[in-house]
């Protein structure tokens, strides 16, 4: 895996140019989202053709074509802007336990605890469900992550649903549990 940040975005269509980690520069061509300069953003080495980087601030996933790989001639006009790594609070493990995994809606309290780690005190982790098929998913839930890295979370639920995730306070779903017929 390599982290990369967007250096200059080219007036031609959808191109930009990234320096990896390594300082190498690559011509890419963005297929979806165009992002911003600046914009810190990790994914496999750099080859030509088609690849996924994921947004490290936001998770948000661009379709890229590499163009050209560490192309010298795009060097020398962005030698102002030299390679920063991100700091390492971007990135957190979360974990989560569950006390039930069959709760009866109104009746039973579902405790889901955690540990958050690099530790990230003070951080907010939502509990969320997804009802039915539907595609979006509700907030029933929030805490803060105490001073050791874990967190408590407390649920009665009363809308049926198949799932509830754990996401961090970056939006991302990061553990889940069996469905609950019965809720």
């Amino acid at each position: 895996m390599r982290t990369y940040r967007v250096v200059e975005r080219l007036e031609r269509g959808s191109l930009f140019v990234l320096q990896c980690s390594s300082g190498q520069y690559h011509q890419v061509r963005s297929l979806n989202l165009m992002p911003t300069t600046g914009l810190a953003l990790r994914g496999d080495n750099p080859h030509l053709g088609f690849g996924l980087l994921q947004c490290l601030a936001s998770g948000a996933i661009y379709r890229v074509n590499f163009q050209s790989i560490n192309d010298g001639a795009l060097a020398p006009r962005l030698t102002s802007m030299p390679y920063a790594a991100p700091a390492k609070a971007d990135s957190w493990t979360v974990t989560a336990t569950i006390n039930k995994t069959v709760a009866i809606g109104k009746e039973t309290t579902l405790k889901v605890r955690g540990r958050v780690t690099p530790k990230a005190a003070g951080q907010k982790v939502v509990l969320q469900q997804r009802v039915g098929n539907k595609k979006t998913w509700k907030a029933t839930g929030t805490t803060k992550v105490k001073n050791n890295g874990t967190y408590v979370l407390k649920d009665d639920p009363s809308t049926p649903g198949p799932d509830h995730p754990i996401s961090s306070s970056r939006g991302s779903s990061v553990a889940s549990w069996p469905p609950h017929p019965t809720r």
